[in-house]
């Protein structure tokens, strides 16, 4: 008897795999950097701004940015907010990254 209940045991089904996590994509379609091109002098700031759109071309709010760069330390500098302060005479690369807050989509934008 024990043998025939353990045989009907192991004839169950198993549970088929859960199915694949979606992929999280970026509500942000385009991202637009005011001034793209700015000449700042020694000491002198300047405030960068972001405006995020979807891909209709809406504004999208609901995001948070923080802005870097890369490079030299004396040719500039840029803090989190996008206030840029001005060093040597250089070409100085900044980037604004986007978050949604929906999986950990980021968009770049070089000034």
């Amino acid at each position: 008897m024990i043998a025939a209940l353990l045989v009907v045991a192991l004839q169950q089904p198993t549970a088929p795999p859960p199915p694949p996590k979606p992929t999280m994509q970026s509500p942000i379609a385009k991202a637009v950097v005011q001034p793209a091109e700015a000449a700042v002098t020694v000491g002198d700031t300047l405030r960068l701004s972001v405006s995020a759109f979807d891909s209709a071309g809406r504004p999208y709010t609901d995001y948070s940015s923080n802005w870097f760069t890369s490079g030299g330390f004396f040719e500039g500098g840029v803090d989190s907010t996008g206030l840029v302060t001005g060093g040597s005479t250089a070409s100085v690369v900044f980037s604004a990254a986007l978050c949604t807050g929906i999986g950990t989509s980021n968009d770049a934008v070089g000034v």
